[in-house]
């Protein structure tokens, strides 16, 4: 029987490599959790649980196995192919030997009188990850900024090849606010590379963040203006990737 191969997409792979999981480890050295590298293999980690457990993940591109360590026994495993997957597996494996794992907030409530820890909290719902693409109907030069204020409360970054869509400039005899020179400018000084599309504002009102880990940072409020008395939390499904994917294809260049 003949199959179309067509019907059968690849799986989609996940943007999850060695240097992610590295930052990933390092974040929680930080947090006060012991994280040791073994001696013999440099693609292997240890997490200690506790005095007779341990989890050991082993680093690959695109896919780690994560296994649950009683002495030197192993006791099951779990393989993970993205960051979300990862925190997973170990939070179910240590489940297994009575350690709850401390799974990372999925939301945050911001204040409007509360700035310095409104940017705490977003930068924290970011983690370690990357900002991949920004989506704003109403994004300016000035969001770019608070962007970077944002993070630098944090571990986050934007990451190389950023792309960012926002709503195309307003007319009535104003000057444009989203400007090419604006965004160029932007990069620049962080030393990356990126692109800008604009699309009409009207058309939509989401705004959110993709993270190279999968997953996507909802705000409920323009990023130019963080500090309200809004909830932002972390989607992990991949609708928000296909919706941005959606208008980039449609938007024009900036």
């Amino acid at each position: 029987m003949a199959i179309d191969p067509k019907l059968f997409p690849p799986l989609p792979q996940a943007a999850y490599g060695p240097e992610q999981l590295l930052q990933y480890l390092a974040g929680l050295v930080s947090q006060g959790h012991e994280v040791y590298r073994d001696p013999n293999q440099q693609s292997i980690f240890y997490l200690a649980l506790n005095d007779a457990h341990r989890i050991r993940i082993s680093v690959s591109e695109g896919r780690s196995q994560v296994q649950l360590h009683y002495l030197s026994s192993v006791q099951n495993y779990l393989d993970a192919s993205s960051l979300p997957e990862l925190e997973k597996a170990i939070g179910a494996l240590a489940a297994q030997c009575g350690v709850k794992w401390p799974a990372k907030p999925l939301s945050g409530r911001l204040c409007s009188d509360t700035p310095a820890t409104n940017y705490r909290m977003i930068s924290g719902l970011v983690g370690i990850s990357q900002v991949v693409a920004i989506f704003d109907p109403f994004l300016d030069n000035n969001t770019l900024e608070e962007l970077r204020v944002i993070l630098s409360f944090g571990s986050g970054a934007v990451g190389d090849g950023v792309r960012i869509l926002g709503g195309a400039a307003k007319c009535g005899g104003k000057a444009p606010t989203f400007t090419a020179p604006g965004v160029t400018a932007w990069l620049t000084q962080q030393g990356i590379k990126g692109e800008a599309r604009a699309f009409p504002s009207k058309t939509e009102h989401r705004r959110f963040l993709l993270l190279n880990d999968g997953r996507a940072l909802i705000t409920g409020h323009s990023l130019n203006a963080p500090h309200k008395n809004e909830v932002v939390h972390i989607d992990t499904s991949n609708e928000d990737q296909a919706f941005f994917e959606k208008i980039w294809k449609a938007a024009k260049v900036l």
